[in-house]
């Protein structure tokens, strides 16, 4: 091996010994909010996503995106604890490290789904990929605000990962919330694209109800009753649950070419929605100031 290349390596293992060890607020954006420490698992009980569907839904993840980051002269690495009891997924860019960790307690977490699982990768990815409007909570921005990982997962990511899934036999197969079907079904007139949009609603839900779990009292959540808190400015910080709902089911149904360039500086780009000439499929107001 040349010189050249051992550099190389023992820079990538200095990178990532900084990310192990990174998982603070300053360092790390997280797909759950932590106020009080990380949620854990109370149980041992198994939840609804083996480990093979983990580390597939994982190896998923990486095939579509470790390309797209490569070509930003960075490397995507997905590390995963299956083993661990906490409730949480984080997002970390240290040099040209794009780096996201999750935790078995979150597949494993109640009201988890496969979907659901996925849709939290995305969100982590967001972070990295998802574009302006960006965080002012990190060293240089690196980071899309909590909201637009959400909005990226969505639009984006979801829809890129089932792009190659039979979605009319997955969605026939399973229990579709009937609002989810209905705007769906107005917004698409393909059989397949209105599927993919209501696995990524289902998929929205079944996070916001295990956040909704997670919080006391239980909040009540709905597709039928968004939030409506208009915010003066752009959150950083995570929105409400109904909120980040809200931000899902959007998501579905912004109708966006996944080919659109996305851009880091301006939200307004052609890759996702606009809050001034699309009537459906725009960023909440809950979270977005447009």
């Amino acid at each position: 091996m040349d010189s050249k290349k051992i550099i190389f390596r023992l820079i990538i293992i200095f990178l990532l010994h900084l990310t192990v060890r990174g998982h603070g607020a300053e360092s790390s954006a997280s797909f759950l909010p932590e106020t009080d420490g990380p949620f854990t698992l109370r149980t041992n009980e198994p939840g609804n996503i083996t480990k093979d569907e983990f580390f597939q839904t994982i190896a998923l993840v990486e095939t579509y995106y470790k390309p797209v980051v490569t070509k930003k002269l960075g490397l995507l690495l997905i590390q995963s604890w299956w083993d661990s009891n906490i409730i949480n997924a984080y997002a970390q860019r240290v040099g040209p490290l794009y780096t996201i960790t999750i935790h078995g307690g979150l597949a494993r977490a109640k009201h988890m789904t496969k979907d659901g699982l996925a849709l939290a990768l995305c969100h982590e990815l967001g972070h990295h990929l998802g574009g302006a409007p960006r965080s002012s909570k990190f060293l240089n921005g690196w980071a899309s605000v909590e909201g637009q990982a959400d909005y990226f997962a969505s639009v984006r990511c979801l829809r890129t990962l089932f792009s190659k899934d039979d979605n009319v036999s997955i969605v026939r197969n399973s229990e579709i919330d009937q609002e989810a079907a209905h705007m769906c079904d107005a917004t698409y007139v393909n059989e397949e694209r209105a599927a993919v949009c209501k696995r990524i609603i289902m998929a929205g839900l079944s996070i916001a109800n295990l956040m909704g779990e997670l919080t006391k009292p239980i909040p009540e959540l709905s597709t039928t009753t968004p939030d409506p808190e208009v915010v003066p400015k752009t959150l950083n910080d995570h929105p409400s649950i109904q909120c980040r709902l809200d931000t899902y089911f959007q998501g579905a149904l912004c109708d966006k070419p996944l080919n659109s360039r996305i851009s880091k500086h301006s939200p307004f780009s052609k890759a996702f929605c606009s809050n001034k000439v699309d009537s459906l499929g725009a960023r909440p107001l809950c979270w977005f100031k447009p």
